[in-house]
């Protein structure tokens, strides 16, 4: 009735469930053609010993990018959106500049940086680790950082372009719940893996006097740590966008406020759900 289109809902579209079916297998293949190509590049005694990552890999870059570059073509991606003439795709594409450069924050910038903190500064011990384990998780969780980036400059563009394509809106609404939910459980995921590699780093905390209270104090700051920078981040973008498009194209407030809660409030249970399982995680000893 609000798109005012007169339709039976019993209606199915079986070409397009068949597309959907042959884009499914596509993919399929895909992805199993990574992993085969990922398992034939590693041998078994390196697929068993990334189990257990504990330590940031060695940049064997032959051409080293200095990383203020990369906040450079952040900032850039910024400028995009208020020079810019178009207030749709050309919009966001000029804008997804900052998310590419979100690739080399998250893999170089912020791990160097907190290296030479630790290096540089007269830190304590548990911050020491803290840091040291937040610059890890930071690079292996460069690619999905760079989907959420994306996701924050792409949805909120397309949906304020969209205001007067009702359908199209609507459709776009329940994507981005969709994708955010998706990159949410993504998130946890990772955190989960985080958890598996460093189970023996943690025990070896406990084994050098520090107790099961202390070891989850620096396993909560990691993760407080990485959605700290995150919401950073990614807030400035989808702010960014919200106030162009207000000034410029006079959307209404209230969208502006329904597109943040899309993000807000997944990312937010994503971040309380990495909490409680932290919370209930046992690194003591047997026997202790």
């Amino acid at each position: 009735r609000y798109c005012h289109i007169h339709q039976s809902i019993f209606y199915f579209n079986f070409k397009l469930f068949k597309m959907l079916g042959i884009l499914v297998v596509c993919i399929l293949v895909i992805l199993i053609a990574m992993q085969i190509n990922y398992i034939n590049n590693n041998s078994l005694s390196s697929l068993i010993k990334d189990k257990y990552i504990t330590t940031q890999k060695e940049d064997h870059r032959v051409f080293i990018i200095p990383d203020y570059i990369y906040i450079l073509g952040y900032f850039l991606g910024l400028y995009a959106m208020y020079v810019g003439e178009e207030l749709d795709a050309g919009f966001a594409i000029a804008s997804c500049i900052g998310a590419i450069s979100a690739y080399g924050l998250f893999y170089y910038f912020i791990p160097h940086t907190l290296n030479e903190m630790v290096d540089s500064l007269n830190l304590k011990g548990e911050d020491t680790i803290v840091l040291g384990d937040l610059a890890l998780f930071m690079q292996q969780s460069k690619l999905l950082i760079v989907f959420i980036m994306l996701a924050v400059i792409l949805i909120p563009t397309f949906i304020f372009s969209s205001i007067h394509m009702k359908m199209l809106h609507i459709a776009l609404h329940i994507g981005a719940v969709l994708i955010n939910f998706v990159l949410c459980l993504s998130v946890v995921s990772r955190f989960d893996i985080d958890a598996l590699e460093k189970k023996e780093h943690f025990k070896n905390l406990c084994k050098i006097g520090l107790t099961n209270k202390e070891v989850k104090k620096i396993s909560y700051k990691e993760g407080n740590g990485f959605y700290f920078v995150l919401w950073i981040f990614a807030g400035i973008y989808i702010l960014s966008i919200a106030c162009t498009f207000l000034i410029r194209a006079s959307i209404d407030l209230g969208l502006v406020g329904i597109v943040l809660l899309e993000f807000i409030v997944p990312y937010g249970m994503a971040e309380f759900i990495v909490y409680l399982k932290k919370r209930g995680q046992n690194y003591e000893l047997h026997g202790n």
